[in-house]
């Protein structure tokens, strides 16, 4: 999701924003429900955004002010995969997509969120996003055609 929102950030000029880095507090810490409530609602009100992350309890009120969505959906392998690369590459260190002080980690509750998530996530995610336009992408091959197809 990162790499592809990035990607498209970039051939759109378009703000990006990481709900990762909206989210966390230092040391991993969640942020306050009112907090986070209040700061989502600030970012999808601006006027123009890409958004990436998923944060299902939120993405009703994302999807309602989205004029698109795309729903990266990646066979789990893949998803676990890119997770462990990217955990052994940048470990210790705080990505750019990620809120300060929280450094990259091992962490067996994330892999088995990831592990989990098509489960208990994709129902919610595909009502969110019925009545609006939607791309759904599930292999790396469409997320790149799919990408060469944006206008620049």
């Amino acid at each position: 999701k990162s790499t592809l929102a990035r990607a498209l950030a970039a051939r759109t000029d378009l703000p990006l924003i990481h709900l990762d880095r909206e989210f966390w507090q230092p040391g991993w810490k969640d942020k306050p429900p009112e907090a986070w409530l209040a700061r989502h609602t600030a970012l999808i009100n601006e006027p123009r955004w890409i958004i990436e992350g998923s944060y299902a309890a939120t993405l009703p009120e994302r999807a309602a002010a989205a004029d698109l969505i795309v729903f990266v959906d990646l066979p789990r392998w893949q998803c676990l995969w890119r997770i462990l690369r990217r955990t052994l590459t940048t470990y210790g260190r705080v990505r750019d997509d990620m809120a300060p002080g929280c450094p990259e980690r091992f962490n067996i509750a994330f892999l088995r969120y990831i592990w989990n998530f098509r489960a208990q996530n994709n129902p919610r995610i595909e009502r969110a996003i019925t009545c609006h336009e939607a791309v759904r992408l599930n292999t790396r091959q469409s997320v790149d055609v799919w990408l060469e197809s944006i206008e620049p």
